[in-house]
């Protein structure tokens, strides 16, 4: 990862269960952010799920509840954006076809999207959570193995993804 980025991976265990167990580390991370850099708000994205057996209140509770409560005193206030599970492929493994196939992966981001809705008190400038709807772009893609999809289907996302992190309102 470049320098001034923080990825959530290196942040949190791969399914945080403690409310606010981000915070601390982020700003730890941002105090060394150069000044200048430090100015502007930072754009923070979260999207999981699989492995946290596609409980949304881990990550309602875990995630977007505590980072919605410190955007609103932040300054400079990050830009929280949350993005839905994708699809799973058509080669998704049989053994994983109930927990983490459509139906399964559909109710979880319906629980997030109203979970953040629930939550949500204004603009995404006020320190509220965004979400973006990737479901829809990765139904029916190639997967090479049910869960992970080839770079055109990341580069598409990844583009949804600037549009959205370019006009937060």
């Amino acid at each position: 990862h470049p320098a001034n980025t923080l990825s959530l991976h290196d942040a949190l265990p791969i399914c945080p269960i403690e409310p606010g167990e981000f915070i601390p580390r982020f700003l730890d991370w941002r105090s060394g952010v150069p000044s200048a850099k430090s100015a502007l708000s930072t754009i923070i994205y979260n999207s999981f799920g699989l492995h946290c057996h596609l409980l949304a209140s881990i990550s309602i509770n875990g995630l977007i509840k505590p980072i919605n409560a410190f955007m609103q005193s932040s300054f400079p206030r990050p830009i929280n954006l949350w993005g839905s599970v994708h699809a799973p492929g058509s080669n998704k493994p049989p053994a994983w076809l109930v927990s983490q196939g459509a139906g399964s992966v559909q109710d979880y981001n319906a629980q997030m999207k109203a979970g953040i809705d629930e939550v949500r008190t204004g603009r995404i400038v006020d320190g509220v959570t965004g979400w973006l709807d990737f479901y829809g772009m990765t139904d029916g893609a190639k997967s090479f193995d049910g869960t992970h999809y080839m770079y055109q289907v990341r580069t598409a996302l990844l583009k949804r993804f600037m549009r959205a992190a370019g006009t937060c309102s």
